[in-house]
């Protein structure tokens, strides 16, 4: 684990796991200075580069749509279910997303496609999950069942005993 401060237009602080160390560079224009190279850790790069995704999800869960936030439960686990669903809410929008720009489609917003998405599931009907549920075993399976002994029984085996 490598903590690591940087400052760019202002103070940034980075914390990874497996980050290789090494220096990069870049060219800065400077106001009275001119152009000039500025090395950095690579681990900078490679946020900037890679981060993006993370940095959208975590801005849309602390929008005005977040389930988890939007309501206290007595269950932990309520909430702790309604961060999953959250979680999985908004990464299907930001698929979304990412399939309007491939397709170069104008995407809803995210309140337009969440009501898209109510109304769609409103429409299922039992029918439709049918072929989700899990097949039954046949009745030519027949699983074994161990048979409960009553009492304690103490069986000496020759090959363990221990002198």
């Amino acid at each position: 684990m490598v903590a690591c401060h940087w400052r760019d237009r202002k103070p940034v602080h980075y914390l990874a796991t497996g980050p290789v160390m090494t220096e990069d560079t870049i060219h800065r224009n400077i106001t009275g200075v001119g152009s000039t190279t500025v090395t950095f850790p690579k681990l900078v790069s490679d946020y900037q580069c890679w981060m993006g995704g993370v940095d959208v999800h975590d801005q849309l869960r602390l929008q005005s749509y977040s389930i988890q936030t939007a309501f206290r439960f007595q269950k932990y686990y309520t909430s702790l279910f309604m961060g999953f669903l959250d979680l999985a809410l908004v990464n299907a929008y930001i698929t979304y997303k990412q399939t309007c720009l491939i397709k170069r489609r104008m995407p809803k917003d995210r309140g337009d496609w969440y009501l898209t998405l109510h109304k769609q599931l409103l429409q299922l009907k039992a029918d439709d999950f049918v072929d989700a549920v899990a097949p039954t075993p046949s009745p030519t399976t027949r699983s074994r069942k161990r048979r409960r002994l009553d009492g304690h029984i103490h069986i000496q085996f020759d090959d363990w005993v221990a002198v």
